[in-house]
């Protein structure tokens, strides 16, 4: 849904990329200016995304601008945003996705009425006439972290 547009990276000692942040406008609450979008690393980089976190902020945000970030419910995350520095704001609607069989998956996005051929009444109508099933989540978590501090 959001285009990355800062991506960090932490290399260990043979160059190799064990670590990566990124970072992009917020797309779905305008209240703040960016979004963590993902992290992951290869292995346990410890300190790593406190690393990337730092540097982004020192580089790319001002005092009084915010981050948010959303965590699926599915997989627990708040551990990782609480030792971040993140506040947890509040738990989002839960999401769906239309499926047809094991493997045949489209996104909320993918199907939203502008993209259905005109004759389309609605995306549900049109989704389940071509043999799909709605699919909900368990939604996310929303953590947001406020820019108040030098680093």
């Amino acid at each position: 849904h959001t285009v990355a547009k800062i991506k960090l990276g932490l290399f260990d000692k043979t160059d190799t990329l064990v670590s990566v942040m990124s970072f992009g406008k917020a797309l779905f609450n305008k209240k703040h200016e960016w979004e963590l979008i993902r992290y992951c690393s290869t292995s346990n980089v410890v300190g790593g995304a406190e690393k990337l976190l730092k540097h982004f902020i020192r580089n790319y945000t001002k005092n009084g601008e915010s981050i948010i970030s959303y965590s699926l419910n599915t997989r627990g995350h708040s551990h990782f945003y609480i030792r971040l520095g993140f506040s947890f704001e509040r738990y989002s609607e839960p999401n769906y996705k239309w499926v047809k069989g094991s493997s045949d998956i489209k996104t909320r996005y993918q199907t939203q009425k502008h993209k259905l051929p005109q004759t389309a009444t609605s995306e549900s109508d049109y989704m389940r006439s071509q043999g799909y099933h709605k699919i909900y989540d368990a939604g996310n978590s929303v953590y947001i972290k406020e820019i108040d501090e030098t680093l």
